[in-house]
């Protein structure tokens, strides 16, 4: 799945990938800026209590909460927000982490940017084939 800014200068895309012997996803952040290009992806990444963001992310669409967070394995997460009634925003921190000498060093790109509202429910029904659960 792929979530666009409405200017079209950042993208969020998720992917599943594995077999039932393990599961995975592949997170790639895109963050344009008039002078710069920021990208991310890691090509590892585990999402915690995805049952639990299916539900609070039909809450955020009905309205009765003001933002939902997915959580990932290396300090990654993304948070959809709602400023006004027809503005959302996607908060998100890619986190990786590799073993550099003797110690483990964290990397993170982190952004935000707006979508449109009205393309909720089509992004749970992609969280909820992605997350391979009925909805």
């Amino acid at each position: 799945m792929k979530l666009f800014a409405t200017d079209d200068q950042s993208e969020l895309e998720i992917l599943h990938k594995g077999d039932e012997n393990y599961s995975s996803f592949t997170c790639r952040a895109k963050v344009l800026g008039p002078c710069a290009e920021f990208e991310a992806t890691n090509y590892d990444l585990y999402f915690l209590d995805r049952e639990d963001f299916i539900e609070k992310f039909q809450l955020f669409i009905d309205g009765n909460t003001d933002s939902v967070k997915l959580e990932g394995t290396y300090d990654t997460e993304i948070i959809f927000s709602r400023k006004e009634r027809n503005t959302t925003m996607v908060n998100f921190c890619m986190g990786i982490q590799s073993i550099a000498y003797v110690e483990a060093v964290k990397h993170k790109l982190t952004g935000a940017f707006q979508v449109r509202t009205e393309s909720q429910n089509a992004y749970k029904r992609e969280f909820v084939e992605l997350f391979g659960q009925s909805a």
